[in-house]
């Protein structure tokens, strides 16, 4: 990707995009005024619907020659109530109300539950929280398919309204099947994590021991990259690597410049003076961050700093 010189800002601007903004003309005009992140909202519209809008700002990326990251906002699973009538139903505190997977109509001593797995993942002592919180129970006894509760604050109540619990574990995943369309991570074990935050306390001291015009981290999974930018450095982190998905990752971390690249070069201190020069990016010093390359794949990590002249050649 050329461009002439990098943004101005390293935060990300967001933009919802909603039926006033899906269009591919108005997406070019919004990342042309500055959005890098596009956030999509599950909670409405349809799989197919939210697959053709992530289309569209793909197209609007290459349009511009910008990179965007999509924010896909999820709703999760559901937890509501069953059907309640009549209501609505009054609770005072000390009331007793009994919660059940099974499929009834409820009054104002029992009501049904979406989630089924109620009575297996609650125990005596725990909250359920019903209506946002408004009513909470505590649980007193979990006999068959019923979980007899005791109303701890009272309040209004209505069919349909959502069930939550507070520090229990469900035994269901925050993805649906349709929101796993949209979710990518980059993985990595907790050595590796370790390893990228001593790195990126390393890197934080020498930027500040050592100003520096640009910081590049070739990378491969983004975990260092994405650690050295939590610690926010007063300068851009060029982050070079041939994963098309790891690059799109990186656009979320906060002063990150993510470059695609067709394969890894021989050399990281070449290819930092080719991409200076050839982006006409102002900078006379260069710390690299490098490790194993083609050339010397044994090779540790290791911080370097690059000189180089007014025309970006090493010196």
């Amino acid at each position: 990707m050329n461009v002439a010189l990098l943004p101005a800002h390293k935060t990300k601007i967001v933009a919802t995009i909603g039926p006033a903004s899906e269009s591919p003309e108005m997406l070019v005009r919004l990342i042309r005024a500055g959005v890098n992140v596009a956030r999509l909202n599950f909670s409405h519209g349809n799989p197919s619907k939210h697959a053709e809008v992530i289309r569209r700002v793909r197209d609007a990326t290459r349009e511009t020659g910008r990179r965007v990251a999509i924010m896909a906002d999820l709703p999760g699973p559901k937890l509501r109530l069953g059907k309640i009538d009549p209501e609505p139903i009054q609770f005072l505190p000390g009331a007793h109300f009994t919660l059940t997977s099974e499929d009834i109509v409820g009054d104002t001593q029992r009501a049904s539950t979406s989630f089924e797995r109620l009575p297996r993942v609650v125990k005596p002592g725990d909250r359920i929280f019903l209506n946002d919180g408004l009513v909470q129970l505590v649980v007193e006894r979990v006999a068959g398919n019923e979980v007899e509760c005791t109303v701890a604050v009272g309040g209004e109540l209505r069919s349909r309204k959502g069930l939550n619990l507070p520090g229990v574990d469900l035994g269901i995943s925050a993805f649906t099947e349709h929101e796993r369309l949209a979710h990518g991570v980059d993985t990595c074990d907790r050595a590796c994590l370790e390893f990228a935050l001593d790195m990126a306390s390393l890197v934080e001291h020498a930027l500040y021991t050592v100003p520096s015009d640009l910081l590049v981290v070739p990378t491969r999974g983004g975990t260092v990259a994405r650690a050295i930018s939590c610690f926010k450095p007063p300068v851009w982190i060029i982050a070079p690597s041939s994963d098309p998905a790891v690059c799109q990752n990186l656009a979320f971390s906060y002063g990150v410049y993510p470059v695609d690249l067709a394969e890894q070069p021989d050399d990281w201190r070449e290819w930092t003076s080719h991409w200076v020069r050839e982006n006409g990016i102002a900078a006379e010093r260069v710390m690299l961050v490098a490790g194993p390359s083609p050339r010397n794949p044994k090779a540790n990590h290791r911080i370097e700093l690059m000189r180089l002249d007014a025309q970006g050649m090493l010196q």
